[in-house]
């Protein structure tokens, strides 16, 4: 709820849902993939962050909005299908 209705409802913005047939808006993550943060990467304009130069685990690679794809940092993606719905 923290990460999902709140957001949405302080924006305004329908409750993000895992559904067939609804535009997914999403965040795949690699539990094992760790980066240094370097203020080459940050994309805020902000640099004051204790994150600078530390090691992290957990790091997206890929996010979808409203259905697209708005960042990958995959090699190849998964083909693109209609949904089958059971039947």
């Amino acid at each position: 709820r923290l990460l999902t209705v709140g957001p949405a409802a302080l924006l305004s913005r329908p409750v993000p849902t895992l559904t067939v047939g609804s535009a997914a808006d999403l965040v795949l993550i690699d539990l094992a993939m760790t980066r240094t943060v370097s203020e080459e990467e940050l994309r805020s304009r902000s640099r004051n962050t204790p994150f600078i130069h530390r090691v992290l685990r957990g790091w997206p690679v890929l996010t979808l909005s409203q259905g697209r794809v708005a960042f990958s940092s995959l090699a190849t993606l998964p083909e693109s299908r209609p949904p089958q719905h059971a039947g």
